[in-house]
């Protein structure tokens, strides 16, 4: 998995362009790469390529490479196109760029995606760094590591389907934390998924609202009380820099 991380982000190396020229991998990240005739090296790289593929997720820079729709490039919420609300409409988005969805004065063009997208997609949206601010090139990068980069420890923990040394983190944050005692005890529940949070007491029939009880435009969950919520939103725009404030909406909420 790290040849196939390094084929696609350092395309500049000579073993890189060896292969790519060989085996005609012309795309960034492409689609298929299965050859009639090929070296055992090559059928191991296509074993593993859509499970790299899935992995990466694109950091906006000057957003000229990007489909707006058809490539995740906001965190871990996939593609745009399938968070499009009317399924009809999924089929007939037009392929555009990022830098297209952009007017002259850095801000998005809300006519072309408000009535297509929720509100919590809107939210995470909004706050996305301004493209003209930027003159870097898009990148792909390995999303299961909040450092970006490609690590065997982070692919085990996917494949294991855990994270412990994050884990072993967070829980000698709290051990450590010396404010109130019941904050520390708030801090250890959120930690723990147990906030009861408004969708939790409809699924155990104690409710019938899941609403956001603060925004009331969502479904409220651990991670829009505390993150998508408009309200905390706004909170956390005035603690975090803005230039790392889409990197701190990606992030998982318990690192």
């Amino acid at each position: 998995m790290k040849l196939v991380f390094n084929i696609i982000t350092k395309s500049d190396q000579l073993r890189a362009q060896v292969l790519k020229t060989k085996y005609k991998w012309n795309d960034v990240i492409p689609q298929d790469i299965v050859r009639s005739k090929s070296s055992r090296l090559w059928k191991g790289i296509n074993l593993v390529r859509g499970e790299v593929r899935d992995s990466l997720v694109w950091m906006i820079g000057n957003g000229e490479s990007i489909d707006f729709w058809r490539e995740p490039w906001i965190g871990d919420i996939g593609t745009l196109e399938a968070q499009v609300t009317d399924q009809g409409r999924r089929a007939t988005l037009p392929a555009i760029m990022v830098v297209e969805m952009v007017d002259e004065n850095g801000d998005w063009k809300w006519t072309l995606i408000n009535r297509l997208l929720p509100q919590h997609i809107i939210l995470r949206l909004m706050a996305t760094m301004n493209l003209k601010k930027v003159q870097e090139l898009d990148k792909p990068v390995w999303k299961w590591n909040p450092t970006r980069m490609f690590t065997v420890r982070s692919t085990y923990d996917l494949r294991a389907g855990h994270n412990s040394k994050a884990t072993e983190k967070l829980w000698k944050v709290i051990a450590r934390f010396e404010g109130i005692q019941r904050v520390k005890i708030f801090l250890w529940l959120v930690a723990c998924g147990k906030i009861l949070t408004n969708s939790d007491r409809v699924h155990r029939h104690m409710d019938n609202d899941n609403k956001c009880g603060i925004c009331r435009s969502s479904v409220e969950t651990l991670e829009r009380l505390f993150r998508e919520c408009p309200a905390a939103m706004e909170t956390w725009k005035s603690l975090v820099k803005p230039e790392k404030f889409n990197e701190f909406l990606e992030i998982n909420i318990k690192d």
